[in-house]
């Protein structure tokens, strides 16, 4: 809900503004599509950071709106 809040306030159709994740144009995702693939990317940034070995979860959050190079960035930069 967080998510949704900052993203879109929840008053756009694609809630989650997770459109662009899967390389559409923005607000292209109904309100059920945009939930479901903005949990899967945000899955697919909590696992990868895992797997870089960064356990903040201020960088997933952060990844989700800069996107996923930015946790590539912090596991090299600190």
């Amino acid at each position: 809900l967080a998510i949704i809040q900052v993203e879109s306030g929840g008053t756009a159709t694609d809630v989650m503004q997770s459109s662009e994740s899967m390389g559409l144009p923005p607000n292209s995702l109904s309100t059920g599509e945009s939930i479901k693939q903005g949990c899967k990317y945000f899955a697919s940034l909590l696992s990868s950071c895992k797997a870089k070995g960064i356990n903040d979860i201020n960088v997933v959050i952060q990844s989700y709106n800069y996107g996923g190079g930015y946790a590539d960035y912090v596991a090299k930069n600190g």
